[in-house]
């Protein structure tokens, strides 16, 4: 059986990987500009869930790592101050926490972004409730 093939000339599962993997490795703009093309010049509703679906992802993981790269930077800048101060080194751990934190989170997207990217070949995908939920409820 053939794949049923994009208006690009590839078929929609290759589509819908690029769209993942573009989104985990050249970030927001190539992601928004390929969902962008989907949402609007292609009929697939499967694919059309999978642009949504990488970019609510990225937003999703952006949102999540954020205030994990924001707290090392700020117990650093306190960690200084406590070490003029006082000499103290309490403060280094607390950085160590957060940037190990972030660090795992990303991996988790990596992961995740990489799997969808795979089963996107075969038109399939893997649950991700949170993110699931809203595209159910929020596409046509």
């Amino acid at each position: 059986t053939s794949m049923q093939k994009a208006r690009l000339g590839v078929s929609v599962g290759l589509l819908g990987s690029a769209m993942y993997l573009i989104s985990l490795f050249s970030g927001f703009l190539p992601a928004v500009v390929l969902a962008g093309y989907v949402l609007l010049c292609e009929q697939n509703v499967w694919l059309k869930r999978c642009a949504v679906k990488a970019v609510s992802l990225l937003v999703f993981f952006s949102l999540l790592q954020a205030p994990f790269q924001l707290i090392p930077n700020t117990s650093s800048m306190v960690n200084n101050l406590i070490f003029t101060l006082s000499g103290g080194l309490g403060a280094l751990s607390t950085a160590t926490v957060f940037t190990t934190i972030a660090g795992s989170v990303e991996i988790i997207k990596k992961v995740i972004f990489i799997i969808l990217g795979i089963k996107a070949l075969k038109q399939k995908t893997i649950a991700v409730p949170v993110i699931d939920r809203l595209i159910q409820e929020h596409m046509v």
